[in-house]
Order: C-alpha cells, then sequence, then structure tokens
C-alpha cells in the first residue's frame, strides 16, 4: 500500500490495537482493502469492533483516530463495556450542523449534543491545555517511532518476511523500552 504522508511510504498497512502508557500492541489486523467489507458496516467500524474483541467487557476506553471514529454505532461498544473517545471529521455523517459551525462562537465555548449513549462536544479553539484525549491519543505512533530507532529488519520483497521482521520488531521494542 502507498501512502505518502507516512514515513514509510511503500508497505503492508496493519491496523493496530496499542496500550497508551506501555506501547504493547495488543491486536493487530492486516488492512485487506475491500475483502473484509460488509455490505452494511463501514470497514472502519469493523476494525474499531473487530480490535478490541480481546478486552471486551473490561470497562475500559479505546482513543480512535478521526479515521475510525464516527457516530451512530458506539451502542455496539457499550454492549461489550467498552467507550469510545475519538475526533471525528467535518465530513462524518450524522454531525449536527449547529456543532460544525464555529466562526461565530466565542473562544472557549463548548457545545454539547448527546443522547443515551453518545455525547458530541465542539469546543473553539483550544489552546495549550491538554486534554483526556491528546495525553492517551499517540500509542500507536510512538511504538512505530521506537520500532524504528534501531530496527532489525532487514530490505526483502517477500511480505511473509515482512510481516515476521514486523513482529520481531514489536517484541523487541517491548522487550527494550521495558527493562
Amino acid at each position: 500500500m502507498y501512502i505518502p504522508s507516512k514515513p514509510d511510504r511503500y508497505g503492508l498497512k496493519v491496523i493496530a490495537m496499542c496500550d497508551f502508557k506501555t506501547f504493547y500492541t495488543c491486536n493487530t489486523i492486516p488492512y485487506l482493502g475491500k475483502e473484509l467489507r460488509n455490505s452494511n458496516v463501514s470497514i472502519q467500524t469493523q476494525y474499531v469492533l473487530k480490535l478490541p474483541e480481546p478486552i471486551y467487557n473490561t470497562n475500559r476506553n479505546i482513543m480512535a483516530g478521526n479515521w475510525f471514529t464516527s457516530y451512530g454505532f458506539d451502542n455496539k461498544l457499550s454492549e461489550n463495556n467498552l467507550i469510545l473517545v475519538g475526533t471525528l471529521r467535518k465530513s462524518k455523517a450524522n454531525i449536527l450542523s449547529e456543532l460544525l459551525e464555529t466562526k461565530r462562537k466565542p473562544t472557549l465555548s463548548s457545545q454539547f449534543v448527546f443522547d443515551e449513549l453518545s455525547t458530541l462536544v465542539s469546543f473553539v479553539p483550544k489552546k495549550k491545555k491538554k486534554n483526556f484525549y491528546n495525553e492517551n491519543k499517540g500509542g500507536v505512533d510512538t511504538l512505530d517511532q521506537h520500532c524504528h530507532s534501531k530496527t532489525v529488519s532487514r530490505k526483502t520483497k517477500r511480505w511473509p518476511l515482512k510481516v515476521f521482521y514486523g513482529m520481531l520488531e514489536h517484541c523487541r521494542r517491548k522487550f527494550i523500552y521495558n527493562l
């Protein structure tokens, strides 16, 4: 897969779930494109529902980037005692237009919309103050950074070997950085 905005532009895309404190990889799923696609659920929703299966019914929070987050499927996670925290893109469906309009709102104002399971917040603008999401969102990015600092991987054109090297990097990183 080619992603020009990432440090590794070419390679296999693996969707990962990591612990935000230890950066331990809890679960991974290789990105297979449209082969996994279910007709009534988006591919992003499938990943959000499939990755946390090992931690179902543990009353934990899941931090997700804006590619994975959408409004309306959190009832499936709440049935399994999980809470999803993430940012929404403005282009996502089912977001009220009042929340998207930020030009006329005063600085540091918040607007809340909620139902039984979901809460949407529109906040304008954020100062240098950290919030719960920003403190916990970088687990996968930090894991990638640690795996690339001193690598044991070798250049190869064989994808099974590339997957093996990736798994070896995750194990090495877990061992070295938690001594």
